[in-house]
């Protein structure tokens, strides 16, 4: 059972942090967190299941697009929310003292973070109309509320048809709706798993950017790694105590402007394809990608035009090619590119490459394939590829070099170290320097395990 807003309320902090956040008290908003966490004893996930809950309400917007001075003006996302998540990843890498350093940043930046419509208009202060050159006082009232708490919505019928309606609500932008049949669906265990595919299939979709001149996107590019954050905060949290982060993000994903000419372009060309509009590929595609295939698409990936990288797509599914295959593939099309970008501000111009690398996190271990093509190279081929695959090489070897000599100082001073909380023991395994280019050529085919929920 979802606890409820009303519930969270009764949490003896709750009102403190309310009145902290709405009074944009940054100080007394990040000590209330940290009190809560180091001297009262409760989890990380407890704590903030009532944060989120009070900020929740503060951080909504009606649309992301405004028209000001007839030209058309776009609205932020919440961040808040992206900086929690982020927060609660960055957290496993530092040394057990600091690890509560990433959280107590991202709480701060909650009361400067409220209204974001509202900002950008110049009629209530924050991070936001400071960042467009706009120094607002304090005004006598407080951030507006958008969108309503919700009750969740059960409606008969059976578990796909509930998720069809979610569906349809979303993308049509009845928020009320989608909101509350979210609520409804995530009240049963069972049906979280469906839930998160839908929502994690509605995120990236909805988003689809749709370039105007001068490069303006029409809708802004954190908006796809929202409903991640929701599920990945509702895991550390708990589904049944995250009503906070739902109410921050769920509600958002139907708000305008809604976008869908990428998917509906998909869904054209593959019913005039298809007899069966593609319905029975996942059924008849078994056969894997040869080794020269996926060496000739994975340049046609990085270099050709979309309508050429569509064409080959199409002709591999007629040719019978597996579903599983073709996005391995597309995996390692996105390494390559994230090898290939040195600029930073470029980096976050291919997010979709991110998107195709965390796309293994949802496959289970029975669905993978093996890849023909996923074999290691010769450091000579690699680095025929291009100067900043090298040049990432270079950086892996020199990670791998300066831990080699921090293991050569012996086991007695890594035990040293260990009590001291060195950042130089116990990493997670992630944390190691990263694999070439040619490993995870030869991973990827290795079975990812599904991620608890």
């Amino acid at each position: 059972m979802l606890l409820t807003r009303d519930a969270i309320r009764e949490d003896k902090s709750f009102g403190l942090l309310t009145d902290a956040i709405l009074e944009r008290d940054q100080p007394r908003t990040t000590d209330l967190f940290f009190q809560m966490v180091k001297r009262q004893g409760r989890s990380v996930g407890e704590a903030l299941s009532v944060v989120t809950a009070a900020e929740a309400p503060f951080v909504q917007v009606p649309n992301h697009i405004n028209v000001r001075d007839g030209q058309i003006t776009l609205i932020n996302n919440d961040h808040t929310i992206l900086g929690l998540r982020t927060s609660t990843h960055l957290a496993p890498f530092l040394p057990e003292p600091y690890r509560l350093l990433p959280l107590l940043q991202s709480v701060w930046y909650i009361p400067a973070g409220l209204d974001i419509w509202n900002q950008l208009l110049g009629r209530y202060p924050g991070r936001y109309a400071t960042m467009k050159g706009m120094q607002v006082p304090p005004p006598s009232y407080g951030p507006e509320v958008w969108n309503e708490e919700q009750a969740p919505i059960k409606e008969a019928g059976t578990v796909e048809e509930r998720l069809h309606a979610h569906l349809i609500a979303t993308m049509s932008g009845d928020v009320r709706r989608s909101y509350g049949l979210f609520l409804g669906l995530a009240e049963d265990p069972e049906i979280r798993p469906m839930l998160r595919d839908q929502l994690l299939f509605l995120g990236p979709h909805r988003s689809c950017k749709i370039r105007w001149s001068a490069g303006r996107r029409a809708t802004p590019a954190t908006r796809r790694l929202r409903a991640r954050a929701v599920l990945d905060l509702a895991d550390v949290l708990g589904w049944e105590r995250a009503h906070g982060v739902y109410y921050m993000g769920v509600p958002d994903m139907a708000i305008g402007p809604l976008y869908y000419s990428l998917y509906d372009a998909a869904c054209v060309t593959i019913s005039a394809e298809f007899p069966d509009a593609g319905k029975g590929l996942k059924k008849t595609n078994q056969t894997p990608l040869t080794e020269a295939e996926v060496e000739e698409m994975i340049p046609l990936l990085m270099e050709a035009d979309w309508q050429t990288v569509w064409n080959r797509i199409t002709a591999h599914l007629k040719n019978g090619k597996s579903l599983r295959s073709l996005g391995d593939t597309l995996q390692l099309g996105a390494a390559e590119l994230i090898l290939s970008t040195t600029d930073p501000a470029e980096l976050h111009e291919r997010s979709a490459s991110v998107r195709l690398l965390q796309r293994g996190e949802l496959l289970a271990a029975d669905e993978r394939q093996p890849l023909s093509g996923a074999r290691p190279l010769h450091d000579g081929q690699l680095h025929q590829r291009r100067r900043p695959c090298r040049q990432a090489v270079d950086l892996v070897d020199r990670a791998r070099d300066r831990r080699r000599g921090h293991d050569r100082q012996g086991a007695g001073h890594a035990a040293a170290r260990a009590r001291r909380g060195h950042p130089g023991v116990r990493r997670p395994a992630h944390h190691r320097a990263g694999p070439r280019l040619s490993e995870v050529r030869r991973r990827i085919a290795r079975p990812i395990r599904p991620r608890s929920r």
